[in-house]
């Protein structure tokens, strides 16, 4: 096994820099560093203070933030470029924003053995988007955006940028707030797809309304009621561990009945349902001159 080092000084005889890192060592540890684990697309660095290569505007020059990726190797731009943009001539166009990356002997004069932002086009008047040209060695492009452009210069940009995936482990505050959804979890983790209702914030109005849910939260107990001889019910309030933003809506289950039964029915209900809490309430069908103790389970699903 070779075990390399970089960067050092090219100092003759002194360790790894006896001799300098060559273009294919270089791309490999950048490749290793930065974690890019599919060339075909990864590449733009996220979360930067720089800037993440947004592509913008709706005519020529189109405007390209700052920021970083890996395109075969490092690049870094710490200011907004332009881009010129051909207006066609024969109908609407498609093109993209690429980061090309040319090797010596390739891409023409002042483009060779660098990388740079580029416009590349279809055809006049076809509004196909061009493919990539992706030949290590000889040119690799990475897409920041696609976009078409008509014959009155008007242009439409589609954001087309995939970001680098770190191979390092993630930690819980590295990622971005509302980045992971009920289509991004995974497959056996139940999603909360959608709701009926009459209201499209308090979750306890009926109704047969269909909404998209957003930050929902769900919270549960268990409380056990005291139906004391000749009395139809008890009650007790309820108080949410956390309270939701809305009114949420409550259901309500019976766990277990102790006392006499005879026959007599038992039901639980919520009443005055607010955001922060609730009345719980357990109720049977007679008062006879016995206890009954009914345990109830009370869910509440809303908004956060």
């Amino acid at each position: 096994m070779t075990e390399k080092s970089w960067p050092w000084s090219t100092v003759a005889g002194l360790g790894d820099g006896a001799s300098e890192l060559g273009e294919a060592n270089s791309r490999e540890f950048l490749a290793l560093y930065f974690g890019v684990q599919d060339p075909n697309v990864e590449g733009v660095c996220k979360g930067l203070s720089l800037g993440e290569l947004e592509v913008s505007g709706v005519a020529t020059p189109l405007s390209v933030d700052r920021g970083a990726a890996i395109c075969y190797g490092l690049y870094i731009n710490d200011a907004v470029k332009t881009l010129a943009v051909s207006t066609p001539a024969l109908g609407t166009t498609g093109g993209r924003v690429v980061l090309q990356t040319n090797w010596a002997g390739t891409g023409g004069a002042g483009l060779e053995a660098r990388t740079r932002l580029a416009v590349i086009m279809s055809p006049d008047g076809n509004p196909a988007i061009p493919a990539l040209t992706q030949a290590f060695g000889t040119t690799w492009e990475i897409s920041l955006a696609t976009f078409t452009i008509t014959t009155g210069g008007v242009i439409t940009v589609t954001d087309d940028r995939t970001f680098r995936r770190p191979t390092t482990l993630t930690m819980t505050d590295d990622i971005d707030d509302n980045a992971v959804d009920d289509t991004k979890v995974g497959n056996r983790v139940a999603q909360f797809y959608r709701r009926q209702g009459g209201n499209a914030t308090n979750w306890d109005t009926p109704g047969s309304t269909d909404y998209t849910p957003t930050a929902v939260r769900k919270q549960l107990g268990v409380r056990t009621l005291e139906i004391l001889s000749g009395n139809y019910s008890a009650s007790v309030a309820i108080t949410f561990p956390v309270a939701f933003s809305v009114v949420p809506a409550v259901k309500i289950g019976i766990q277990g009945i102790a006392g006499t039964v005879d026959g007599r029915s038992f039901f639980g209900h919520a009443s005055g349902l607010t955001a922060a809490g609730f009345t719980l309430i357990a109720a049977r069908s007679t008062n006879p001159a016995s206890q009954n103790d009914v345990t109830l389970v009370w869910e509440a699903t809303g908004t956060e």
